[in-house]
């Protein structure tokens, strides 16, 4: 499996460096899913044309994508010396920096990583040019071949978005579930979910390019009995993915330092595909296909978020603060390295000297340790940021919810009959003070039953006045 991969490696390698090569997208089968993925190659064929919006390598603006294009997977071959020439275009001023001759990196990650070792910004546009690995439509080359975004092969409108290509034997779509309600698919390991779809009005398991890694897929589903693929599951395709969170690599990145497993790609709800810590992905446990853009919940709800910048930000503190450690424990060796060539001075005559090196290697130190500082503190601000965000997103969402209520409930609680409500009950409430004014109004005696009553008082007054007297 090994020497395949590095073959169709340098496959890819020679079509990067410019050297055309005219092929037939081969859409893959899975006879018995779930499927691994080719790591490099057709997981897939397009099945619409579209127009390039920007020159980018190869292609220049108005250029022609044709239907049948190849998909690929999230990962890139490498970066060698044969595509010296298209990094240095990027604004590369030493390409050296930027190769990577054991590939395996999703395509974001690799963006990320050149932009950060040649400090450039990727991807970014100036005038009709487009700078990055992929251009705006998500792909490269003049074998072209499609890693991410598709955007040039649907419009965002309407609802569920159209069909882009198929991929083994179902249908891939834009990433939009329902675009004039902004809402996003919950997808599986794989990179699909079950659902209705604009040619099918029943559930079907279908894929929707994604904005996040892996992007197209990360593996060919469904699952064994029909249903969503988990994160371990796809795992358990690659022997290239390991579980045992020993066998990773590192990768200095624009947003801080990374741990990665090359060619592995499963990722899970944190943005991570390496480690037994699985944080599986919130489709599993969701009765909803899709969320809200900007909405962020628990995974037991309509909306969620997959993106691994929280990590990865958590991570790349964590590790600064390391680095500081380090590099404060080689400068305190600087130091003490310093005052023990400067007790020698008198019995050394190359003392002096290397008290010198000794002490602008220590400002070497204090410089590099002041910069890192700075970065943490950078770093430490965005996750505030991303959490400020992230409350003031629910905050959105409860007052959207709220309103909504608000509004169901005055649907059905009309101005008319509110109206009327208003004037049955002025009415009641007339009727019952006329029945307390009855209730509360004095007997009709008469002027002869009053003279009666006043009569037979004054005679009682006399008889006990007379009863008093005798007694």
């Amino acid at each position: 499996m090994a020497s395949l991969r590095w073959l169709s490696a340098l496959s890819v390698a020679v079509q990067v460096a410019g050297q055309p090569q005219s092929s037939t997208c081969s859409n893959p089968t899975c006879s018995s899913p779930p499927c691994a993925a080719p790591l490099l190659g057709d997981v897939g064929c397009t099945t619409v044309s579209g127009t390039e919006t920007y020159n980018h390598e190869l292609l220049t603006v108005g250029s022609t994508i044709a239907s049948n294009a190849h998909i690929y997977g999230p990962f890139e071959a490498g970066f060698t010396s044969m595509q010296k020439s298209i990094i240095e275009n990027w604004g590369c001023t030493d390409a050296s920096v930027a190769y990577d001759s054991e590939g395996g990196t999703d395509i974001g990650t690799a963006e990320s990583k050149v932009s950060k070792a040649c400090n450039i910004e990727l991807p970014r546009i100036e005038g009709n040019n487009y700078y990055g690995v992929v251009g705006p439509c998500g792909g490269h080359t003049n074998d072209y071949h499609f890693h991410r975004g598709f955007t040039c092969l649907y419009s965002e409108s309407g609802a569920h978005s159209t069909k882009v290509g198929e991929v083994a034997s179902h249908n891939m779509y834009g990433k939009w579930e329902d675009y004039d309600n902004q809402r996003l698919p919950l997808l599986d390991a794989c990179g699909g979910h079950i659902g209705p779809t604009p040619e099918s009005s029943t559930a079907v398991y279908h894929y929707h390019v994604q904005d996040q890694a892996p992007f197209t897929v990360g593996c060919h589903g469904p699952s064994s009995s029909g249903g969503l693929v988990s994160v371990a599951t796809c795992r358990a395709l690659y022997s290239d993915c390991d579980n045992d969170g020993g066998s990773g690599t590192t990768i200095e990145l624009k947003t801080g330092t990374v741990a990665y497993d090359r060619f592995c790609p499963c990722f899970d709800a944190a943005g991570s595909n390496m480690g037994t810590n699985i944080q599986e992905l919130p489709a599993l446990s969701s009765t909803e296909i899709y969320y809200t853009v900007n909405s962020t919940t628990d995974s037991s709800s309509d909306s969620t978020s997959t993106m691994p910048s929280a990590t990865m930000d958590s991570d790349a503190a964590t590790n600064l603060d390391q680095k500081i450690e380090e590099i404060g424990v080689k400068i305190q060796k600087a130091e003490e390295e310093a005052r023990q060539w400067v007790a020698q001075q008198s019995t050394n005559p190359t003392a002096k000297a290397r008290a010198m090196q000794a002490l602008k290697r220590k400002k070497l130190y204090e410089q590099q340790r002041d910069q890192l500082v700075n970065t943490q503190f950078n770093v430490e601000n965005l996750a505030f940021q991303q959490d400020q965000a992230e409350i003031t997103a629910q905050t959105v969402l409860a007052m959207k919810k709220a309103t909504e209520q608000l509004k169901d409930q005055q649907k059905r609680m009309g101005v008319e009959d509110v109206d009327k409500l208003t004037d049955d009950m002025a009415d009641i409430q007339a009727e019952m003070k006329d029945i307390q004014a009855a209730l509360a109004a004095p007997s009709a005696l008469g002027a002869t039953g009053e003279d009666e009553a006043e009569a037979e008082l004054q005679a009682l007054y006399a008889q006990q006045s007379q009863k008093e007297a005798e007694e």
